[in-house]
């Protein structure tokens, strides 16, 4: 450890190994051994630049590290150095799972503590460098040789130190510099970076106690930018901007004169503002600069050079549509108020660089490497995302939030559940012109460039860099955790405390309307028609709705099971949330007391994949020289099926047929034993004899009084018996647009956990699950939708834009929408559109699609009017 104090530098050499084994080496650097460097240093004293006086008293003794730091405790220093201080960790795990290996790099498993909010990167078995060592001591201690040691470097413990040095009172120096094999994660800091960087075989870490000063020393350049900004919310500038820059915000001083270089300022204003324009559309995104070379090398975010780049990736999940959404941002900033068009065209080359590495890592995410580089690849992109995921804003709570949420996006991406399919994942660019002298609004537009990804336009100018000045990040919705998330202005008359949590919108959306704030109708909302029986009775599997089709398919399987006779192959047809899934799992359970084998239709690209699924599982017989073999009995579950390729169409249909034989890859594969059970939202892309071959069983959709119920009989199974009032269920029904998977994962992922930060505000003690059900109220529930922008009628702000587009426009067609609307997925449009439709808001023609009379009204009224009663899905 090396200190600077008024110019005299000490050395504590910390430990035996490096008092005996490394003061000779730590003497000849202090005696400039390297000339080019000794001449650099001369230079800097003939000038009166620097007054150097070296003392090497302190190359004897072996003090403890916590002994150094109450050493400089006393006597305060500039700077504090720390090297090679990280121990070394061993951990011993299984051999048997190891995991297929790249030849170029180490893989690591994303890990979430969701107690503490952390996330780790853990190395999967490999060779350790003290392997042979290690299994030579196993063998003659008698130990079991089943497992392989791992060793890593661990700097937690620096964490502390740093704070130790940087924090309290009167602190030990004013920056501390680290370099070692690994560094301490910001998440376990209070100190913040500002500046990072690989250097040989080590990475260095220069840290401060808090922003303030580099805020006063930037702040005037801002004002010379046009841009105007009070000290503190400098210091929150560089506190995010310190998260989006891999090197920290030190590099855009100069280091000539110590003073900020302008057109650095300028390039990192614009990316501080392209990162909360991000945001502000794609609440609650992980947003990330990857400038680090090695991770630029590797996700091809730069040329050789490495002057240009790819500036921005974001990760944002669709929370209602379970889809993961991964765009490649690249930031242009202008000191002007024109965009050079040389500069659109390199954008583009640059997004399709970037987007053809990224897609290539994700590939190895899901085990589909396309290319030698897919899993080093994957390897550099999961270790920058967990990496931007741990950083710190200065907001203790909004952090532990950020990371519990990001934390679970990591593992859901990157460490896949064997029994659950591949998580849906859409990749796009983004190209972002900020211009400092633009007076006009800016604008958002799609591009067609000649690539296969969407890629939309964006110019930033001073109104909106004014609004973004003055936004701020909030914290995304925790799935599944209970956090502390922003508190909100409460709406009018809570029971609880209005802490919200907000929910992402049902695709990312720019602002290009202002949209008047929701209220309730005038009227007070009507109570569910009395002649429907409440709770609505439950069918023959314990669910509610699909009475007619889980009788039919019931009564066939209780037959089937006594005789002794084959479940017929079955093609289940209806939109998605209808309940296909969880059917199919129940008639499994009832047919045969196991899980069915699921397949998803758009994952199966050869036959291969299903008899290898069955291999797996045991039910294939060893394979014969001659001869057909048989499947052993077992249910076949295919979801999505219209998306199978046809290589594997042709296969299952010879297995549906009378005789129920295909062959696979050159074996023959007898299927009389086994039942095919097929799902789909989409039966117009299936063949004929696709459609012939199963039986078909139609699900309609359900009605608000049935999706009440739902809400109704998952609310008992989450909230340990406590049943929600008719009028509670009714509210969340028809907010969520009487769309069973949207209501359900709210009642249990956001409700929930909201109202039990409510309960807590209100009660030293944990509440229970029937203190939280108390307080979910249809008065409760309906202020809480109308804080996140829902109105009475389930109207998001995507939909409400959908319509204001309509009304300046007329018809529209299907492509501008979703250009305008940014609904890169046709699901997501498909949704909206249908919700509309259903409400009379809009229509369909041959022009496209056009706004109705009443929605016209639905527009010009406030409060909004009552249509509740069009929600229900099944008309």
């Amino acid at each position: 450890m090396i200190v600077n104090t008024k110019a005299k530098i000490q050395v504590f050499p910390n430990g035996k190994l490096a008092a005996k084994v490394h003061a000779d080496r730590l003497r000849a650097a202090l005696s400039f051994s390297d000339t080019q460097k000794e001449d650099a240093v001369q230079e800097k004293i003939a000038a009166d630049r620097l007054n150097l006086h070296l003392d090497q008293t302190c190359l004897t003794g072996e003090p403890h590290l916590s002994e150094i730091v109450s050493r400089i405790q006393a006597l305060p220093c500039h700077v504090a150095a720390i090297f090679d201080e990280s121990t070394i960790r061993l951990r011993q795990r299984d051999a048997g799972r190891n995991l297929p290996m790249s030849p170029f790099c180490l893989r690591y498993e994303v890990k979430l503590d969701r107690l503490s909010g952390r996330i780790e990167l853990r190395p999967q078995p490999g060779e350790s460098p003290f392997s042979e060592f290690l299994l030579l001591m196993n063998e003659l201690e008698g130990t079991q040789r089943a497992v392989t040691p791992q060793a890593y470097a661990d700097a937690e413990m620096l964490a502390k130190t740093a704070d130790e040095i940087l924090q309290g009172d009167h602190p030990a120096a004013r920056w501390l510099f680290l370099a070692d094999r690994a560094l301490p994660s910001e998440a376990g800091m209070k100190s913040v970076r500002i500046w990072e960087r690989r250097e040989g075989m080590r990475d260095t870490f220069l840290a401060a106690r808090d922003f303030r000063p580099l805020a006063r020393l930037i702040r005037p350049v801002f004002a010379g930018c046009n841009l105007n900004v009070t000290p503190d919310h400098m210091s929150r500038l560089l506190h995010q901007g310190a998260r989006l820059l891999g090197s920290g915000v030190l590099d855009i001083i100069k280091t000539q004169d110590g003073l900020p270089d302008q057109k650095k300022v300028v390039g990192f204003a614009g990316l501080l503002f392209a990162a909360r324009d991000v945001q502000r559309r794609y609440p609650g995104a992980l947003v990330l600069s990857v400038d680090h070379p090695l991770a630029r090398l590797w996700l091809r975010t730069g040329t050789r050079t490495l002057a240009d780049r790819c500036d921005l990736l974001a990760l944002w999940k669709d929370e209602t549509a379970a889809v993961f959404h991964l765009i490649a941002v690249e930031v242009k900033a202008s000191d002007s108020n024109q965009i050079e068009t040389t500069h659109l065209t390199h954008a583009v080359e640059q997004l399709q660089n970037t987007l053809e590495a990224v897609d290539d890592g994700l590939a190895a995410a899901m085990l589909q490497p396309r290319s030698p580089l897919s899993i080093p690849r994957c390897e550099m992109l999961k270790q920058t995302l967990a990496r931007a995921a741990q950083t710190h804003s200065g907001d203790a709570a909004l952090d532990r939030a950020n990371r519990l949420c990001w934390g679970g996006w990591l593992v859901e991406l990157f460490t896949p559940d064997a029994g659950k399919p591949a998580p849906t994942l859409q990749t796009s660019g983004l190209i972002v012109s900020v211009l400092l002298r633009r007076e006009t609004v800016g604008t958002l537009e799609p591009l067609r460039p000649a690539i296969q990804w969407p890629v939309m336009q964006r110019i930033l100018g001073l109104p909106e860099i004014d609004e973004l000045l003055n936004w701020e990040p909030s914290a995304p919705t925790d799935v599944g955790v209970n956090s502390p998330s922003p508190v909100v202005k409460s709406a009018p008359k809570p029971v609880a405390p209005p802490v919200a949590i907000p929910i992402p919108p049902t695709s990312p959306s720019p602002a290009v309307d202002h949209i008047p704030p929701v209220v309730k109708p005038a009227s007070p909302a009507p109570a569910p028609d009395a002649d429907l029986t409440w709770p609505p009775p439950v069918n023959a599997l314990g669910l509610i709705g699909q009475y007619q089709a889980v009788d039919q398919l019931v009564k066939q399987a209780q037959m089937c099971k006594a005789l002794g006779r084959r479940f017929p192959d079955t093609l289940l047809v209806g939109p998605a949330g209808v309940g296909k899934s969880t059917l199919v799992w129940k008639i499994s359970a009832l047919l045969l007391n196991r899980d069915p084998l699921f397949f998803s239709g758009s994952g199966l690209r050869r036959p291969g994949d299903l008899l290898e699924r069955l291999v797996q599982e045991g039910l294939v017989p060893k394979p014969l020289a001659t001869g057909t073999a048989p499947i052993e009995p077992c249910l076949i579950f295919i979801d999505e099926a219209h998306g199978i390729s046809p290589p594997v169409a042709t296969a299952l249909l010879s297995a549906l047929d009378d005789r129920r034989v295909t062959s696979i890859e050159g074996g023959l594969y007898d299927f009389n034993r086994a039942v095919f059970l097929l799902a789909t939202t989409d039966p117009g892309k299936l063949s004929e004899a696709f459609q012939s071959r199963p039986s078909k069983t139609a699900l309609r959709p359900y009605t608000l009084h049935e999706m009440a119920g739902i809400i109704w009989l998952h609310g008992k199974e989450c909230l340990e018996g406590a049943e929600l009032s008719r009028e509670s269920c009714y509210e969340i029904a028809a907010r969520t647009r009487c769309n069973p998977r949207r209501g359900v994962r709210a009642l249990g992922e956001t409700l929930s956990p909201h109202y039990f930060e409510c309960a807590m505000q209100q009660s030293a003690d944990t509440p229970s699950l029937h203190q939280i059900a108390a307080l979910m109220t249809a008065e409760n529930i309906a202020d809480f939708y109308e804080i996140q922008g829902i109105d009475y009628n389930g109207l998001d702000d995507v939909a409400r834009r959908f319509l204001r587009y309509l009304q300046q426009h007329g018809s529209v067609s299907e492509s501008t929408l979703r250009q305008t609307l940014a609904l890169p997925h046709q699901q997501d449009f498909v949704e909206t559109a249908e919700y509309l439709t259903r409400l009379g808001l809009i229509e369909t023609s041959s022009a496209g699609r056009s706004l109705t009379r009443e929605g016209r009204r639905y527009l010009n009224a406030n409060p909004p009017p009552d249509l509740r009663k069009r929600i229900s899905r099944a008309m």
